[in-house]
């Protein structure tokens, strides 16, 4: 009896939510008696929208929508009416308008996993504020003051890996990334099972951020919260076992915990969860786009041995295989300035960043209504921008899937090509220079260190929530000196 009326009143919700819905379209549509048009789409079952195909379907999601509406569409997801949006003008077009016309709003379940005292979450001055701490900590002094390290730690690693009859390359560079986040950002050592640990917490944490925000066993979100529990405490023991004081760690820490004007909120939950936030953040895009970078070198000789002869060019690397005094297997160290002599380099990362984003869209709240090519955008309704569809469907480029570093060579044509991989505007990412120059730094000892073939046949990369191997890749490495 008692399941008969609760499932009455189940089916009379989502009527009235239906009726909601559809009554808020055409009051939309009819709203100062001008027709206001929204773009075409579909809206889904009441409440749940699309959102079931969304979390199965992931990034093809957006990709099957787009083929059959065009750049811009509507849905509903994550309990929101959304608008998609992509295009190289429509996307600047929002991104410059932070904070006028959109401001930054992720669904629920990440805003809960994140925190909303996160980079990540927080939008206006309080954004401003924890961006402009972290650029500062992020400094070109602080970058070429840890070029060496940086380098030192890839060549640890990549030694690993060549003492090995394989390894299982998303696994280890999740590793890389995690441990030099840990000792440069945070000044944290992480013991090697702990970072093993840690890479499964990281996966699960990641593998479940955009889902339904129910706490409950089973569910994506309940794991999602109960690996981030998990990975404070790891950091919570790491930090005792160190006998250091939270104000002994970087100060880049402050900048994550802390609130908008008052440090003196900066209490250990929140150290914590500025560790986590900060690890996770740097770990998952830096992993993604190195296996990007091995992988997209390795189905591309011509590209590779361009690289290559760069490479022994500007005298970062020799065929001679004796050590020099350095250390290096080349005559030139690297530095944050003779990187930049490195050109065609430059390219490669960005060709890889272009052709394999490492954040494939951002989340906004519609703060005023606006149009966009004769559609509306209306007040109140989430804005998600597409990345990865912008770049793919970039016309300004030839055969924008194809990668292809040289078409950045080409005088007069890049500053037309979209590249979004940082995003833009007030929220561009603040870790963008430290990023791109730990990967070029991992590339320059990969090249000039390594050979290295692919051992899974036709391997296939899934995109969401980042780019990543679908299974586990193997890949073998060989030390060009020995």
């Amino acid at each position: 009896m008692f399941e008969i009326f609760y499932l009455i009143v189940i089916i009379a919700c989502l009527l009235a939510e239906l009726w909601r819905q559809r009554r808020g379209y055409k009051v939309l549509e009819e709203e100062e008696g001008e027709t206001k048009t929204l773009p075409p789409g579909s809206m889904g079952i009441p409440v749940i929208g699309e959102t079931i195909h969304f979390i199965i379907q992931k990034a093809d999601f957006f990709r099957q929508k787009r083929q059959k509406y065009g750049p811009i569409f509507k849905t509903h997801l994550l309990g929101k009416p959304t608008i998609r949006v992509s295009g190289k003008e429509n996307v600047r077009r929002i991104i410059l308008g932070e904070n006028k016309i959109v401001q930054s709003s992720y669904p629920p379940s990440v805003q809960k996993l994140l925190g909303s005292k996160s980079i990540t979450i927080s939008c206006g001055e309080q954004h401003k504020n924890k961006k402009r701490q972290l650029m500062k900590f992020l400094s070109p002094d602080f970058l070429a003051q840890h070029v060496d390290a940086f380098s030192e730690i890839s060549v640890e690693y990549l030694k690993k890996w060549s003492d090995c009859p394989s390894v299982e390359i998303y696994k280890e560079c999740r590793l890389l990334f995690t441990d030099l986040a840990a000792r440069y950002l945070v000044s944290m050592d992480i013991a090697a099972e702990d970072n093993l640990r840690m890479k499964e917490l990281f996966q699960i944490f990641s593998d479940n951020l955009f889902t339904f925000p129910v706490n409950l066993p089973g569910f994506g979100f309940h794991k999602a919260l109960r690996a981030k529990a998990e990975l404070k405490k790891m950091f919570k023991k790491i930090v005792e076992q160190s006998g250091k004081s939270s104000n002994e760690f970087s100060s880049v820490l402050e900048a994550y915990g802390a609130s908008m004007n008052d440090f003196s909120e900066f209490n250990e939950e929140s150290f914590l969860d500025a560790i986590t936030e900060l690890l996770w953040n740097a770990s998952e895009t830096l992993s993604s786009t190195a296996v990007c970078v091995i992988y997209l070198l390795a189905k591309n000789p011509r590209v590779l041995r361009k690289l290559c002869s760069e490479l022994q060019e500007k005298e970062f690397m020799s065929t001679n295989s004796t050590q020099d005094a350095s250390g290096c297997y080349g005559n030139r160290p690297i530095t944050a300035k003779n990187v930049l002599d490195l050109h065609y380099l430059d390219c490669v990362v960005k060709e890889v960043l272009r052709t394999v984003p490492t954040i494939g869209g951002a989340y906004r709240k519609v703060i005023e209504s606006f149009t966009l090519e004769g559609y509306t955008i209306p007040k109140d309704w989430r804005v998600v921008i597409g990345i990865r569809d912008t770049h793919e469907n970039d016309i300004s480029i030839l055969d924008p899937l194809e990668f292809n570093p040289d078409r950045w060579t080409e005088a007069g044509s890049t500053s037309s090509i979209a590249f979004l991989p940082f995003g833009g505007g007030a929220r561009v990412c603040p870790g963008k220079n430290f990023a791109k120059l730990v990967l070029k730094i991992f590339t320059v000892e990969l090249c000039r260190r390594c050979d290295w073939k692919l051992l899974t046949d036709n391997p296939e990369l899934t995109l969401f929530p980042t780019p990543r191997p679908k299974g586990n890749w193997k890949v073998c490495f060989f030390s060009k000196f020995h």
